[in-house]
């Protein structure tokens, strides 16, 4: 490379990366908090470590390291959506670090390109801008990709020791981003018959190993402590759903109905890399372990995480996926480069083609967000009187999700019936047969609905009790939602 053009790479590596910074600032302050961030800020807020650890053990999946950044976060700034997402931004800066460290070792030609697609792709765009772990263990699967190259070159105690550390970080930030890291190992037993390969794959089973074992007394105590029930959103998908399949292959790129075509070009951008492999084992060495790792790594952190999730009979998050994306993503940039060297102009109009779709699916996500727990909190409070109360209609986590943006709904909670007025709140996640019992149990108790507002995804029925009036059952039938 020349001088100019290795001058010219930092400056545009520093373009991307304040472009994707002021991306990132507008989704973290225009969009409210989400149904999984407010779970989470539960536990992060909580009073103590102890707290903290229990609500954590108590959750589905989760892990602590994220929590605890967030811990601080939230304790030193608030609870505002941006702090809550602080974490997250920093960590997908350094992920756009540590990639573009990938790109420079798989040497790709066009590495701004594979930049931009990378931290564009809408699923690693939410993820960026979402208080949630999967950023930040995004971040440890990038660098144990990085490691796990630089033991396999050099196999020493130390470089084993710091790949073993960061796939801690990997297990304690989400479990299912360590299934990167065992795809990528299986990945050098295609080169066996090399003596330098065998004696480094001792050393990368040796660090998993290490890994595993050190994660393992979290996963008994989660599995024996965690709830039995969750409340879960909407963009996850059950196993016994009607075409899971088609759902996890558009939310593996996200952004809507755009994820698609989106799936699709990743898609097709391994399996030409993957026949680029087979067809020209003239290639470099070290470009053809490179990728065959990238290639193994992905693939196996899809099939292991799906299955681990129809295994846990749980519903199952696309962002799971998401660890997966950073070798898909390099596995799609070679293929692009091969389709550069035989088609520039092609190769330009596949480049620009992917990158509107990004910005549409991007677009997508930042204007479909429907949910707004903050604004149903607020239009709560107004209404609040001095002889009422509040019901959560749901029972399911809802005075968590509450407890943080709004405590003065917490403590106006119904402990019995002998308000006047009573105020049940029902967040987006509440079922039709939930609010409908709710709202019969109160009319047999000779309430009646005098107001129902709707605010951020949810509802506030205002429900009032007139003593005086005998109110016949016939009467009571009539009185319905809206009417």
């Amino acid at each position: 490379m020349s001088g100019n053009g290795a001058a010219q790479t930092p400056r545009t590596y520093w373009a991307v990366v304040v472009l994707y910074l002021v991306a990132l600032a507008v989704a973290v302050t225009l969009l409210p908090l989400r149904l999984a961030e407010l779970l989470q800020l539960a536990g992060s807020s909580a009073a103590s470590l102890g707290a903290l650890l229990s609500w954590v053990l108590r959750t589905p999946g989760d892990a602590p390291i994220n929590y605890l950044f967030e811990a601080g976060a939230v304790r030193a700034m608030g609870h505002a959506a941006w702090v809550v997402r602080i974490p997250s931004v920093l960590f997908a800066l350094g992920s756009a670090w540590v990639f573009w460290k990938l790109a420079v070792r798989a040497n790709l030609g066009k590495r701004t390109i594979a930049l931009l697609i990378f931290l564009f792709l809408p699923l690693h765009y939410q993820a960026a801008t979402e208080g949630r772990p999967f950023e930040q263990a995004l971040f440890f699967t990038l660098l144990s990709y990085l490691l796990f190259f630089r033991l396999v070159q050099a196999p020493s105690i130390t470089r084993t020791a710091s790949y073993a550390s960061v796939l801690v970080a990997c297990l304690y930030s989400d479990a299912t981003s360590f299934f990167v890291s065992v795809g990528s190992i299986l990945g050098l037993f295609v080169f066996m018959r090399s003596k330098a390969i065998r004696r480094a794959i001792w050393h990368v089973l040796a660090a998993a190993a290490v890994a595993a074992l050190l994660y393992l007394p979290f996963m008994v105590f989660q599995e024996r402590l965690q709830l039995p029930y969750w409340l879960w959103d909407h963009d996850t998908v059950s196993f016994t759903q009607d075409f899971w399949a088609a759902a996890l292959f558009r939310g593996f790129s996200g952004g809507g109905e755009i994820g698609y075509a989106v799936s699709a070009a990743l898609l097709t951008g391994m399996i030409v890399t993957l026949w680029r492999l087979i067809k020209s084992p003239e290639q470099e060495a070290a470009w053809r372990l490179t990728f065959v790792c990238f290639l193994s790594g992905s693939v196996l952190a899809i099939v292991m995480s799906v299955f681990a999730g129809f295994w846990a009979s749980k519903p199952f998050s696309p962002e799971q996926l998401l660890f997966a994306m950073p070798g898909c993503v390099l596995l799609l940039a070679s293929a692009l480069d091969w389709v550069f060297v035989k088609a520039s102009s092609a190769g330009w109009l596949a480049a620009g083609t992917l990158l509107l779709l990004l910005a549409a699916g991007d677009y997508t996500f930042l204007t479909a967000q429907y949910q707004n727990f903050e604004a149903l909190a607020q239009v709560a409070v107004q209404e609040i009187t001095n002889d009422s109360c509040v019901v959560f209609l749901s029972e399911k986590l809802s005075r968590s999700l509450f407890d943080v943006i709004e405590p003065r709904l917490r403590r106006k909670e119904c402990q019995n019936f002998f308000y006047n007025r009573i105020l049940l709140l029902s967040h987006p996640y509440v079922l039709p047969d939930e609010q409908e019992d709710g709202e019969q149990y109160f009319r047999g108790l000779n309430y009646h609905e005098v107001k129902r507002r709707r605010a951020g995804g949810g509802v506030v029925v205002v429900l009032e009790q007139d003593p005086a009036k005998e109110t016949s059952s016939l009467e009571r039938e009539s009185i319905l939602p809206g009417e």
